[in-house]
C-alpha cells in the first residue's frame, strides 16, 4: 500500500517539514488502532478455542467414551468458526504489519528531508543546477528514489540471493 504523502516535493521542504508530523500521527494512529483489533482477536481466538476445547471434550467423550488430546486438537482445528477468526486474525496481523511499515517510511522520510535540508543549507544543489532547472532536478531525484525503492522492495535478502544465483 503506497502512500503518496511519502513523496518530498524538493521545491516545498519547508512544506514537507510542516506536514511531516502530522502525517507520522496519521499513520502511528493507523497503527495503534490495527494492533488493538489484533489484539482482541488474539484474545477471541483464546477464549473461542477453550470454549471449543470444552465442547470438544463433551461431544468426543459422548460419541467415543474415551478422549485423547489428538482428537481434542483436531475438533478445535476444524471447527469453522476457529477457522474464520484464525483468517481474521492473519488479515488484522497483515494490517498491523502493513502500518509497521509505512510507520517505519516516515520515519526514513524525516531523515531524507533532514539530509536534504542540509545539502540545501550547504549550497550543495547550486552548483549542480547550473545546467538543470530545479524542477528537472526535483524530478530526476524523485524518479531515482522511486527506483530505488522499487529495488530495495523486490523481496527478502533470501529471494535476492536466489536470484542472484540464478541470474549471475
Amino acid at each position: 500500500m503506497y502512500n503518496p504523502a511519502l513523496e518530498i516535493d524538493f521545491l516545498a521542504l519547508e512544506d514537507n517539514w510542516k506536514e511531516q508530523p502530522l502525517e507520522y500521527m496519521k499513520v502511528s494512529q493507523k497503527f495503534v488502532d490495527a494492533t488493538a483489533v489484533r489484539d482482541e482477536l488474539k484474545l477471541e481466538l483464546e477464549e473461542l478455542m477453550a470454549s471449543k476445547d470444552s465442547e470438544a471434550r463433551a461431544a468426543l467423550a459422548e460419541s467415543n467414551g474415551r478422549v485423547t488430546e489428538a482428537m481434542v486438537s483436531n475438533y478445535i482445528i476444524n471447527d469453522e468458526e476457529v477457522q474464520a477468526t484464525k483468517r481474521r486474525l492473519l488479515a488484522a496481523t497483515k494490517d498491523v504489519n502493513t502500518f509497521s511499515a509505512e510507520k517505519n517510511a516516515f520515519e526514513h522520510r524525516k531523515k531524507a528531508l533532514e539530509c536534504l535540508v542540509q545539502l540545501y543549507a550547504t549550497s550543495y544543489f547550486t552548483q549542480q543546477t547550473e545546467n538543470k532547472s530545479a524542477e528537472a532536478l526535483s524530478n530526476e531525484k524523485v524518479r531515482e528514489a522511486q527506483q530505488t525503492a522499487l529495488e530495495d522492495s523486490s523481496g527478502t535478502q533470501r529471494m535476492r540471493r536466489r536470484r542472484n544465483k540464478v541470474n549471475g
